[in-house]
């Protein structure tokens, strides 16, 4: 490899070869990359103003109509959660692709476990979406380099369908709110 030549982030462990010597058939056994959690996006403060004061309008609507106390406090403990969490910059994760499932930080997350995954459009970067079976489970959601989306599709591709998907209205209204 020459010097000036960035290396992909990925790293190939394991790997039997075939007999042929067509090494491009060659199962893979693992599979590692690092990257953030989830897009960050910058947010000033009138974002912030803004979530606040329609909180606020909310909070207020709310106990003139019910005349609770309760309702009104609820909304703006969510409003605070939210802009704590839309504060809070991404972390970055480990991801792994193996025969034995996907890990993320160490945690293994079986396929027998998810339905299929998705390749979806988010702007200039994609993610893929691995869709669980359990109705209330949460997708996992994985960033990774634009060149490397074949590799992924590759291994993943062994043990679960593809599916097209597209960012359902909370995701689009989400993305727009820029969260």
């Amino acid at each position: 490899m020459n010097m000036n030549e960035e290396q992909s982030p990925w790293e190939y462990t394991g790997g039997d070869t075939d007999t042929t010597g067509d090494d491009s058939l060659a199962p893979v056994d693992a599979i590692t990359w690092e990257a953030s959690e989830y897009i960050a996006h910058e947010k000033p403060i009138t974002w912030y103003l803004i979530l606040y004061g329609v909180s606020l309008a909310l909070s207020l609507f709310v106990y003139i109509v019910t005349q609770g106390i309760v309702g009104s406090i609820a909304i703006m403990t969510m409003a605070v959660c939210l802009g704590f969490l839309a504060s809070r910059p991404p972390q970055s994760k480990q991801y792994e692709l193996s025969s034995d499932g996907i890990k993320i930080n160490g945690q293994l997350y079986g396929y027998a476990s998810y339905l299929s995954f998705s390749v979806v459009e988010e702007g200039a970067i994609d993610s893929i979406w691995i869709k669980p079976i359990a109705r209330f489970k949460p997708f996992i959601v994985m960033y990774f380099t634009p060149e490397d989306e074949d590799k992924i599709i590759d291994v993943l591709s062994n043990f679960l369908p593809h599916e097209q998907r597209e960012l359902d209205k909370i995701d689009q209204l989400s993305r727009r709110l820029r969260f």
